[in-house]
């Protein structure tokens, strides 16, 4: 009996010291790596905004750079469509926290995205998405620009994140008709990439 005591003192399991340095350092663990990861999942959904911006861009050059005719036949200048309000919730950047979705999208409005300048750009959301979007063109003939916006609160505190992309259009020939191209400004304007 003595013996088999002795065979189960000498078992020893993890001392109280060593049971808190462990979870002293899956604390110091949780801290730092929490945060990063709900920036990291922030910073993903950031990836529907340059790739909305690029479709846009992609658009706009399309139309700067076909050829239009006037009622009367004769070549327009080259130009980019007409500025648009915020859609799919004209002026409400706040709209997918507020319109009822638990995940802070918005629901595809399919309506929303009939105006002039979206079909003319070939841009629609067709999914649930994050951003609001703007355009703001208009403009025409040689150093004409536009500049299309996606804003958007992925955490829903009133505080929006906004990406902005530009172009400016470049034409020659009789008339400003010939040889429309944009011109890419570099890079995507970020503000609050994560908000």
């Amino acid at each position: 009996m003595f013996q088999r005591f002795q065979a189960l003192k000498e078992k020893k399991g993890f001392t109280l010291i060593e049971l808190m340095i462990v979870v002293a350092i899956l604390g110091i663990l949780a801290v730092v790596a929490i945060p990063a990861f709900v920036r990291y999942m922030r910073k993903a959904k950031t990836s529907e905004a340059l790739t909305a911006l690029d479709k846009i861009h992609k658009g706009s050059f399309r139309y700067y750079s076909k050829s239009w005719a006037d009622s009367s036949g004769n070549p327009t200048p080259c130009q980019f469509p007409a500025n648009q309000t915020l859609t799919p919730v004209a002026g409400n950047p706040n709209a997918c926290c507020t319109d009822g979705a638990a995940d802070g999208k918005c629901e595809p409005n399919e309506a929303a995205w009939t105006t002039a300048t979206w079909q003319a750009l070939l841009f629609k959301m067709s999914d649930k998405h994050y951003y609001n979007y703007m355009y703001e063109g208009g403009t025409v003939g040689d150093n004409a620009n536009y500049t299309a916006w996606a804003l958007g609160d992925l955490d829903c505190d009133g505080t929006y994140a906004s990406f902005k992309r530009m172009g400016t259009g470049r034409s020659s020939g009789p008339g400003n008709t010939l040889n429309c191209r944009v011109e890419q400004r570099w890079g995507v304007y970020i503000q609050d990439e994560t908000e």
